[in-house]
């Protein structure tokens, strides 16, 4: 009978040990972005696919990383890529003699790229390249500080990859 007792006590004191001892293994990812849903996609608009005229020209793509969530709770961030980098829709520039718009809305299911210059003259825009980033609303609670029209922010905040 001591013998049994002995080792009911020995098995408890090796169970609780393992019990106590265990940890789960968590990622980095889950350490520094719990819950948080941010997706990111490059979209390529072809020259034929603008339509418009010398008053401006707009393309629309379906993207499968769009939601009525996202939509109504979260945030869509696009950055147009020029001379290798990323920068933040909507963008004013001036290209000499005029000034160039480059901006875009959305939907639930589709983002309008629009493109379009102040001297009622502007060119088809020709082969561009977006990166349409979406952002839950428990990304954007946790990150309220982001300053979401800084592409490498964005990109270095939820591990976005290029």
């Amino acid at each position: 009978m001591k013998k049994v007792f002995i080792l009911t006590i020995a098995l408890l004191a090796a169970g609780a040990t393992v019990i106590t001892s265990c940890k789960k293994h968590v990622t980095e990812h889950e350490e520094n972005f719990p819950h948080s849903n941010v997706k990111s996609m490059e979209v390529s608009v072809a020259q034929s696919e603008w339509s418009g005229g010398t008053g401006g020209y707009e393309a629309t793509k379906t993207l499968s990383i769009l939601s009525a969530d996202i939509a109504s709770n979260g945030a869509v961030m696009c950055y147009w890529k020029t001379n290798g980098e990323y920068v933040a829709m909507p963008l004013t520039y001036s290209t000499g003699t005029w000034v160039s718009h480059m901006l875009f809305s959305h939907t639930s299911s589709a983002v309008t790229f629009i493109s379009y210059d102040d001297d009622n003259l502007s060119p088809n825009p020709g082969f561009q390249t977006f990166k349409v980033v979406t952002i839950s609303h428990t990304g954007l609670i946790q990150n309220p500080n982001l300053d979401l029209t800084d592409y490498k922010a964005v990109k270095d905040a939820f591990n976005l990859v290029d």
